[in-house]
């Protein structure tokens, strides 16, 4: 990577920009690593239990609540189709 720098083909970042870069790539892994145990959890359930395609209840039910937990903002389920 380093020798396309040299070659003119990708501009070099600037220190500051790489730090900012470090950092949030910091921040990344430790949310990564806090949540990683409830996503887990969430995935399984989830599929344990598929649904159809635009019947999708059950999952929006529990997609939603974890965002409580994560302060995520949640969109609210679609009415149903029909």
């Amino acid at each position: 990577m380093e020798k396309e720098r040299q070659g003119g083909r990708m501009p070099k970042i600037p220190d500051e920009r790489q730090e900012q870069k470090a950092w949030l790539m910091e921040q990344i892994q430790c949310l990564s690593n806090r949540y990683e145990e409830d996503v887990l959890k969430l995935r399984r359930e989830i599929h344990r239990e598929p649904e159809l395609a635009f019947r999708e209840f059950k999952t929006a039910e529990k997609s939603g609540r974890p965002s409580a937990r994560w302060a995520l903002p949640c969109v609210p389920a679609l009415p149903a189709p029909g």
